[in-house]
């Protein structure tokens, strides 16, 4: 996760470099539509959508909600022993990860640049599904029972990225990374998001 780190550390130095100013003359609203890659811990991707609106307080900080969604679908085959007869086993897998969450994002909402940096603080709830699906066992004898599992707990993202200006209404999202730490009974799953899309404003 380092890259993810330092690149969220890069983006809040390059927008605090403004802070120190401040105008009446700024967007108030944005809208955020796109495209998410999750990568979980394990190893996994994970594909979906991420929405976003952002109410700036101030021309360089505002309030933001964000959610995104995410899915993967698998195929396994493997093989175990059981009692001393081997046995296949394979099902369909359907996965799912959910971010509700709220925070801070330091962004010059008053910049007419090409080029816009931007960095957000968030926290919320983090939601997790998982299903085993077509279940199959040759041959017996141990029977064959699909798993479901939903678990539920605290969610963060820290990150940033970089919007392009399109016209007075529109930028181009050319990247945004997150580190994306969700607290499922008590395990910290250290998962990042990247994300690309349209910013209306």
């Amino acid at each position: 996760m380092t890259k993810p780190v330092f690149a969220f550390v890069l983006v809040i130095l390059v927008c605090a470099s403004a802070l120190a100013q401040n105008s009446t003359d700024h967007k108030k609203y944005e809208f955020f539509a796109g495209y998410s890659n999750g990568q979980s811990d394990d190893g996994h991707t994970f594909n979906g959508v991420n929405v976003a609106g952002v109410y700036y307080i101030r021309r360089y900080l505002g309030i933001k909600a964000d959610f995104s969604g995410t899915y993967r679908n698998s195929h396994e085959s493997y093989q175990i022993s059981t009692g001393g007869i081997g046995q296949t086993f394979t099902h369909d897998n359907r996965s799912s990860i959910y971010n509700v969450l709220g925070g801070v994002q330091i962004k010059d909402s008053a910049s007419k640049a090409r080029f816009k940096p931007f960095a957000h603080v968030l926290a919320g709830l983090g939601h997790r599904r998982f299903e085993a699906k077509n279940v199959t066992c040759t041959p017996g004898p141990v029977p064959c029972f699909g798993a479901h599992s939903i678990q539920t707990g605290f969610a963060a993202a820290f990150g940033g990225g970089l919007d392009i200006r399109i016209n007075d209404k529109i930028d181009f999202r050319a990247f945004q990374i997150d580190y994306n730490p969700m607290v499922f009974n008590g395990r910290t799953d250290h998962n990042a998001r990247f994300g690309i899309g349209f910013v209306f404003k």
